[in-house]
């Protein structure tokens, strides 16, 4: 599943990312350090830097499905794209 993933964020990235841009390609935060505001004071950092490069650089953020209405509600980030990676083995048996 990790393969699929990194082919299609790669695919997707080419497709939906175009120009000049900052592309966060993973945020994480450790289970212990959620709900302190690590990822969003990261975000709107990020976001700062890209309006310090002038006009017409975009930030992208790939993550999960659940987390998008975080970052828009937190960061005033929107939604530009969704693509669900299919999971090859959705028993986890493999």
């Amino acid at each position: 599943r990790g393969q699929l993933l990194l082919k299609m964020m790669d695919e997707q990235h080419a497709k939906i990312a175009p120009g000049r841009h900052w592309y966060i390609y993973m945020l994480g935060t450790a289970p212990e350090a959620r709900g302190k505001g690590a990822a969003v004071a990261i975000m709107k950092c990020v976001s700062e830097m890209c309006k310090v490069e002038g006009k017409g650089v975009r930030l992208y953020l790939e993550c999960a499905e659940r987390m998008a209405p975080f970052y828009a509600d937190k960061c005033g980030m929107a939604e530009a794209h969704r693509v669900l990676v299919p999971n090859p083995d959705p028993k986890g048996e493999g």
